[in-house]
């Protein structure tokens, strides 16, 4: 299944800031400087997508970052573009979780708005 038909999948569920394990879907956080979503919940455990991250700024120059599990370290996770853009190098490589991953994209965010 490619990772768009995995994203509408995904999109199917409600929005919620108390997911319940096997009941919600994702929770979405913002970050206050970034303003970046991150979406994820017990639903998305069946499938390989464990979060998406995705910028709300408004020229949508930043992909949305799927985040999957790392194929040879299940302990890690890795990032892929959604649209199949190249990943900012700034995500390269694997991570703990998915919080790390929006934390150091938000940087990544912004120092190029600065």
């Amino acid at each position: 299944m490619q990772l768009e038909q995995l994203l509408d999948q995904f999109d199917r569920y409600p929005f919620t800031d108390r997911p319940e394990k096997d009941k919600d879907a994702r929770i979405v956080k913002e970050d206050g400087i970034t303003s970046l979503e991150m979406l994820m919940g017990a639903k998305m455990f069946s499938s390989p997508i464990r979060a998406v991250i995705r910028s709300n700024s408004g020229d949508r120059r930043h992909p949305d970052i799927a985040i999957l599990p790392h194929k040879e370290h299940f302990h890690f996770l890795v990032c892929e573009t959604t649209d199949g853009t190249k990943l900012p190098d700034c995500l390269d490589g694997s991570w703990r979780s998915p919080q790390a991953v929006q934390e150091h994209y938000s940087k990544f965010i912004q120092k190029g708005e600065a």
